[in-house]
């Protein structure tokens, strides 16, 4: 097999891994810092190759408001857990860093303002870091089928159409490569393949 299909297998299954483990801590109510734990021994897997390059863009999304219900909760009390869930989220996004550059990953934390639309932070951050490649969910892994041809989450959508062209950027699920577009097309090659 070819070694950039073994590398992609692997980047896979490690994912795969990941966000098994990440689901299966959520259902046990573990704590943060247990999950956090389960998470970095899958990553650590990864120590053996030198150009592993991992977007964990759900990660904070995982972490903050996983086991808390703002209806239940005073003000005061939701600001104090943000406040608490945003440093937990902070130094775990630090751990992942020490971790990259240890295996000789070149990595950076980028973070987006509008928390509100997080579909036009990220296409505002490859604008503003002239980001060319970009990995990122096609759907939340509950949606995935075998049959999933196409994105699914509005996020995706947004920033497949509106990205800068210079960006290729690959969409997956599940471990799976869904969809991508394809760098210097500005419209979505994989639609005009189908309607042909």
């Amino acid at each position: 097999m070819h070694t950039k299909s073994l590398a992609i297998l692997k980047k896979q299954l490690i994912r795969r891994n990941m966000v098994k483990s990440a689901k299966e801590s959520i259902k046990q109510k573990a704590s943060k810092s247990e999950i956090y734990e389960n998470l970095k021994v899958v990553f650590i897997e990864m120590d053996s190759t030198q150009d592993v390059s991992i977007i964990l863009q759900t990660l904070s999304q995982l972490i903050l408001g996983a086991n808390f219900l703002e209806s239940a909760a005073g003000e005061h009390r939701v600001q104090e857990h943000r406040e608490n869930e945003e440093q937990g989220m902070r130094n775990i996004l630090n751990d992942y860093l020490i971790i990259c550059r240890r295996m000789g990953v070149e990595a950076e934390k980028l973070h987006i303002i509008d928390k509100d639309c997080i579909e036009k932070g990220i296409v505002e951050l490859i604008c503003k870091h002239n980001i060319k490649k970009l990995v990122m969910g096609a759907a939340s892994d509950k949606y995935h089928s075998r049959r999933m041809t196409d994105l699914r989450s509005r996020k995706a959508i947004y920033v497949r159409e509106n990205a800068p062209a210079y960006c290729h950027i690959q969409f997956i699920c599940n471990g799976y490569l869904i969809h991508t577009r394809y760098k210097g097309c500005s419209f979505d090659l994989n639609t005009m393949l189908n309607i042909y």
